[in-house]
């Protein structure tokens, strides 16, 4: 377990070793730029037509993809004129990006980044908004197939404009997996909060599991990896203990942000059951300590049908905060990337704001659940979309 204190905020934030760790992970996705936009340029090769980032007109995208081959066929040729030369660029931007990653995570003081943000901490209002959201920040053309939605440096203002006009207190992202998005919205949003934890885990040669949390209240932010991931990726829970005043001594609120396994297969479901089985397991451990409240937030990768099920035996059940009928996440962007997809789904609800109702949750409530607009529900346009998923928004009522 790795946490920070609001006490000690200042100080970390100043920290030479910690803006060093960012500086790192920031290069070490700057050079690895260049491959990125070439995989995306492949990936627009044979991306349909119509829609998503193409050209307005048939023709006109024909030429550009027309001119990406041409390109691509004198690089080819170059490379093979010049073939160590480029072999040795490869490796050495391969391995610059690679060691600057390492050092990077090496650098950090615990296994997430922490930034202070510029706005002071603000008490709980009594309704108190939070807000959970899967943006899809997918580098190297990988958000087509992964999403159906275009880059994220496409879809930046809109994510920024639902994120201002919610004003949540406190924010779970999920899908910051490029560290160049989690320092832009950093810097956009950091008028607007506290304190905000990103780069959740450490994963060298994959990524990390791509959560980061944002608060305006004074607490503490704490990250731990799951103990079963895949060697591609490190997903984890940020756990957020929040106070109700700056000055009080205690908290008064337990919350978990996440994003475990995903996946269809018996294997993937235990996976990720175990996971979720990890989350409810730590907040065990801390009630044993200071019994709190617990909400969990995030894309948990599980469908409302089955939520129930995937809890471990013995566990109390979570009262979640949307009840609506509309998918929080849809599929219809990947179904206008490939007709040859495997999805059965046009979309399902796999996002979440809930309340464990264990004997600890006292007279908190989470109320007024509804979703944000990323995509018109039913009309899922791929130009337009600032993600596959909805924002879930809620109120959390403090007794």
């Amino acid at each position: 377990m790795n946490a920070i204190s609001e006490n000690d905020a200042d100080e970390r934030s100043e920290g030479w070793s910690e803006w060093a760790s960012d500086q790192c992970l920031q290069v070490a996705s700057y050079i690895v730029e260049p491959p990125c936009w070439a995989a995306y340029l492949g990936y627009r090769l044979v991306a349909p037509l119509e829609g998503f980032d193409n050209c307005e007109s048939k023709v006109q995208e024909i030429a550009f993809r027309s001119l990406t081959v041409l390109g691509g066929l004198v690089a080819a040729y170059l490379a093979y004129a010049y073939l160590l030369p480029v072999l040795s660029t490869i490796i050495a931007m391969g391995s610059a990006s690679k060691l600057l990653k390492t050092a990077g995570y090496a650098l950090r003081q615990e296994n997430f980044t922490y930034k202070k943000g510029s706005l002071p901490e603000t008490s709980l209002p009594k309704n108190t908004t939070i807000m959970t959201w899967n943006v899809a920040g997918i580098a190297g053309g990988m958000h087509y197939d992964h999403a159906g939605v275009i880059s994220w440096k496409g879809r930046f203002d809109k994510i920024i404009s639902e994120v201002e006009r919610n004003n949540p207190d406190i924010l779970v992202f999920n899908e910051i997996y490029d560290p160049l998005l989690a320092s832009a919205l950093y810097n956009h949003l950091t008028r607007r909060f506290s304190h905000v934890g990103t780069e959740m885990g450490a994963n060298v040669l994959g990524v990390n599991g791509g959560l980061m949390v944002l608060m305006k209240c004074a607490g503490t932010i704490s990250n731990t990896d799951f103990s079963n991931n895949p060697w591609t990726i490190t997903r984890g829970f940020a756990c957020l203990e929040v106070k109700r005043n700056p000055q009080d001594q205690a908290p008064c609120l337990r919350i978990y942000g996440t994003h475990p396994h995903y996946g269809d297969t018996e294997a993937d479901k235990q996976r990720r059951n175990a996971q979720l089985g990890q989350i409810l397991e730590d907040n065990q451990k801390r009630n044993s300590e200071r019994p709190l409240p617990m909400i969990i937030a995030g894309d948990l990768n599980i469908p409302k049908e089955e939520f129930s099920s995937a809890l471990p035996g013995g566990c109390k059940e979570f009262e979640h905060s949307y009840k609506g009928e509309d998918e929080t996440c849809s599929n219809m962007g990947l179904k206008a990337w490939s007709t040859n997809n495997q999805y059965l789904h046009d979309g399902r609800t796999i996002d979440y704001i809930s309340l464990y109702n264990d004997e600890h949750k006292g007279g908190v409530q989470l109320t007024n659940g509804h979703l944000g607009k990323a995509y018109e529900t039913g009309n899922f346009d791929t130009r337009t979309a600032s993600s596959d998923h909805q924002p879930v928004i809620a109120e959390i009522i403090l007794p």
